[in-house]
């Protein structure tokens, strides 16, 4: 995909590489130049190619695992609604 990507610098040096096993993810390292040094279009560019690289994810029946969080709320205690947000209370 970046050597074929109209906005990079194919002759200067690519890499991808898996570089380690995060806590759950699978690691990459994508290096690259764009053929702009306008800060602008540079990240233009940069998001283009991330989502490229979602797009060959996708194509391969896999998904990027993004970083989640589990709330443990004890029995006996009520989340309730509140305009700026959420209020714990407990239950009798």
């Amino acid at each position: 995909m970046l050597e074929r990507h109209d906005e990079i610098d194919t002759g200067r040096i690519l890499i991808v590489n898996f570089t380690h096993f995060g806590p759950s993810s699978l690691d990459f390292f994508i290096y690259a130049f764009t053929k702009t040094t306008q800060w602008v279009a540079f990240h233009e560019i940069k998001q283009d190619v991330l989502l490229k690289v979602l797009d060959i994810i996708a194509k391969h029946k896999a998904q990027v695992a993004f970083p989640t969080s589990t709330l443990h709320i004890p029995e006996g205690v009520r989340v309730e609604p509140t305009e700026a947000g959420a209020s714990l209370s407990r239950s009798s």
